[in-house]
């Protein structure tokens, strides 16, 4: 009740203190207010009523803010609120306040958005299940938050989250599902420029191929503004199934990086029995033969200054380009499409020790169909082998590793020894 009172008095001083200095508080607005006091809170106290009643006077009100404060004390709850209720009704910001942000020049706040939305890693996005579709908001320290302010915002911002951060999915289908559903905002495809998927285990080659040819169909040429494409494949060493497929994989895309990267080789021009040394020789002797006016200055001028044979123009690598990825199964717009960009097709293969099991290793490789100057969004091999952790967890150590000779050769020989020893052991009835 005291802070119930303590809120009600501070109210009524802050009506006071913004108030005009002219006329006086009469009787009769001061039973007014004591009146509907009463009215909403039984429970106030006489002493309080009392106090009230001294203090009000003091307080120079004009009856217009007079009637809005009886007005703020009629829009309390008919019963009686706990001192907590009050105090959070009243401190409770008005909705309607204008935003700030909104005021700003557009140049502003486009670099108010190219700030907020830069992260400095990539987003790493899955298509949800339908089990557990949920509700969910961005976290307080998320940037994608400002994108749920209000319509005009979003509609402002949605274009720099997405042009300024790379997506990586966990595979194409999640990639394709997300770019080709329906319900998606219609600036988010246009605003694409860094898609990257990391297949993870190279468990089925013939799969795997498909996937990159499908989503090379589908993002190179429908998407305007893409500027890196990117896969990782990976396998571990001492996993026989997973390094052939990883094996074949990399042959099959070494080729195709041979085949668009090495320039075709340049045609030697034919030898004609004009350009051959001996046909000059031949027809500058039947020509100073023939005439025998010419002085051999002459003669010796049409054979130095004979001119060059007229150089071959270099090919159309775009077209030689889109030619190549026909013969590996892409379609003729996505091939087109690519020999006519600023794209560049290049792979790379690295390698990292895998812990958990001696002597083993992950393997990994990394394609890229992109432009110069925009980072990678998927790592090598040391990065893949975090990644695969996170995923399926580390194996179990074998046993022979556990028990390690160099370490302790003492100590581990005879806990070897008495699990040979317990092994042998006959169990059987006497």
């Amino acid at each position: 009740m005291n802070h119930l009172f303590k809120g009600e008095l501070n109210a009524t001083t802050l009506l006071a203190q913004n108030t005009d200095t002219e006329g006086e508080c009469s009787n009769s607005q001061t039973t007014l207010f004591m009146v509907a006091a009463r009215q909403r809170h039984p429970f106030l106290h006489s002493s309080h009523a009392v106090l009230v009643s001294l203090i009000l006077p003091l307080f120079t009100l004009l009856p217009v803010q007079l009637v809005g404060l009886v007005a703020y004390l009629s829009q309390m709850h008919t019963t009686a609120p706990g001192p907590v209720q009050a105090i959070s009704t009243m401190a409770s910001p008005a909705s309607d306040v204008p935003s700030r942000l909104l005021d700003l020049p557009p140049e502003v706040r486009n670099l108010i958005y190219k700030f907020a939305f830069q992260q400095p890693k990539p987003m790493r996005l899955r298509c949800p299940s339908q089990r557990r579709l949920r509700p969910s908001r961005p976290s307080k320290d998320d940037a994608r938050g400002l994108l749920d302010t209000c319509h005009q915002i979003r509609s402002e911002a949605i274009t720099f989250y997405y042009s300024l951060n790379a997506l990586v999915f966990r595979s194409e289908a999640d990639a394709l599902a997300f770019m080709s559903d329906p319900d998606i905002h219609p600036l988010i495809r246009p605003s694409l420029t860094h898609i990257a998927v990391d297949f993870g285990d190279s468990n089925d080659a013939d799969a795997i191929l498909k996937d990159h040819i499908n989503l090379v169909d589908r993002c190179v040429g429908s998407l305007p503004r893409l500027r890196a494409l990117e896969t990782r494949f990976y396998a571990r060493t001492l996993d026989a199934c997973s390094s052939s497929h990883f094996r074949t994989l990399a042959m099959a895309f070494d080729s195709l990086d041979s085949d668009i990267n090495t320039p075709p080789s340049p045609r030697s021009p034919r030898s004609s029995p004009r350009s051959s040394p001996r046909h000059s020789r031949q027809s500058s002797v039947s020509s100073a033969s023939s005439s025998p006016a010419t002085s051999p200055l002459s003669t010796c001028s049409s054979i130095c200054w004979e001119p060059e044979p007229e150089p071959i123009p270099a090919p159309d690598m775009s077209a030689l380009r889109a030619e190549v990825l026909e013969q590996y199964c892409f379609t003729p717009s996505a091939a087109i499409a690519f020999a006519n960009s600023k794209l560049k097709f290049s792979v790379a293969a690295s390698s990292d020790h895998y812990p958990g099991v001696k002597h083993d290793k992950l393997i990994c490789y990394n394609l890229r169909i992109g432009m110069d100057g925009v980072a990678n969004a998927l790592g090598p091999a040391k990065e893949a082998v975090k990644q695969r952790i996170n995923r399926v967890g580390m194996l179990p150590r074998p046993l022979n590793d556990m028990y390690d000779d160099a370490i302790d050769g003492g100590f581990h020989q005879r806990v070897r020894s008495t699990i040979a020893s317990c092994a042998r052991i006959d169990v059987g009835v006497s």
